[in-house]
């Protein structure tokens, strides 16, 4: 059983030794978390520094239920690891729609564009990650996976300022 807390760049992995590994880290703790998969399958055991640098597959909210199970197995925290640009999300308040940050704060109200392109903060169950990741390195892909690579990509439109 693992320790009962989770703190910023603790790393993670699930898979089995015939399957391979998925590598992925915590970005954000709490209640719940945000999370970053990499896209790399992995038949050996790295260090988080062998896959600093590596293209994040999809990341977003979930929860820690399947690291305090034991079925994602917590690794060695990632010390130095990249920044991670978060993504912002709209939420509809007082007839208007505003922009947020990644942990709900109000930003500014949201620009027509925004509006379109951003989502709704939402959360994902953490087995939907380990579908979505292993539906992208095989035929099994399921439209429901989706979601957690859009995060991915809605961080690399995200606001620089």
């Amino acid at each position: 059983m693992m320790a009962k807390t989770l703190g910023q760049d603790d790393t993670f992995r699930f898979g089995s030794e015939a399957r391979g590994w998925g590598y992925g880290r915590v970005v954000i703790p709490g209640a719940s978390i945000y999370v970053e998969v990499l896209k790399p399958v992995y038949f050996d055991d790295p260090s988080p520094e062998d896959w600093a640098g590596e293209e994040r597959l999809a990341c977003g909210w979930t929860f820690d239920a399947r690291l305090y199970s034991g079925d994602w197995e917590k690794r060695p925290r990632a010390s130095g690891a990249s920044p991670v640009g978060l993504p912002s999300y709209k939420v509809g308040a007082n007839g208007k729609t505003w922009l947020t940050d990644v942990y709900g704060d109000f930003i500014r109200e949201a620009t027509g564009a925004e509006e379109q392109s951003l989502e709704y903060k939402f959360s994902t169950s953490p087995i939907l990650f380990e579908k979505a990741f292993w539906g992208f390195h095989s035929d099994d892909w399921n439209r429901s996976f989706d979601r957690v690579f859009s995060q991915a990509q809605l961080v690399r439109i995200d606001r620089t300022e």
